[in-house]
């Protein structure tokens, strides 16, 4: 009995050590703090978040990721090549460089991506991607080209009138 009493013993104590390794050390309270802290910071950030394990799967989606994208909801644990995402940003992803700002258009949004590899401690585990809505400022920035335009040619009709009352004061002199 006291066999296996010491084994047991031994075993529990060997797991809480591996475990307490693995976790940094953070005990329970912690580990649960962090948790809810990572996920209030993952729905309230406005860009969309995507990590990507070094396998090319999805490990973490937040929501305005999964509105942009238009991922469904159990996306975790799926390759990034079934998602239906822009091939060029799956590319970046499985080529592990850093592409910034690239611009796609999904649908009727104007979308830019930037791609990251991620490392811990020196090796690479994945990737992070961002996804940013640029559909708004497209609008409006054809907006005001638009109105740069219309500006322009009220200018050349004010310099075209301008002249013609001038030709019309000097005859009239």
């Amino acid at each position: 009995f006291r066999r296996v009493l010491f084994r047991s013993l031994l075993g529990a104590w060997l797991i809480a050590r591996r475990l307490r390794r693995q976790t940094h050390g953070l005990g329970e309270r912690e580990i649960t703090r962090m948790y809810e802290y990572y996920r209030a910071v993952l729905g309230a950030v406005r860009e969309g978040l995507l990590l990507v394990d070094s396998d090319l799967r999805v490990q973490l989606v937040n929501d305005e990721a999964k509105r942009l994208l238009a991922l469904p909801d159990a996306v975790e644990g799926r390759p990034l090549s079934d998602l239906g995402l822009p091939p060029g940003l799956v590319g970046a992803v499985e080529r592990r460089v850093a592409v910034a700002d690239e611009t796609y258009v999904l649908g009727q949004q104007v979308l830019v991506l930037s791609t990251s590899p991620a490392y811990w401690h020196q090796d690479e585990v994945g990737a992070v991607v961002t996804v940013r809505d640029r559909t708004e400022l497209q609008a409006v920035t054809g907006e005001l080209d638009l109105v740069r335009g219309l500006t322009e040619s009220l200018r050349a009709q004010n310099h075209e009138a301008a002249n013609r009352l001038h030709t019309v004061v000097s005859l009239v002199e």
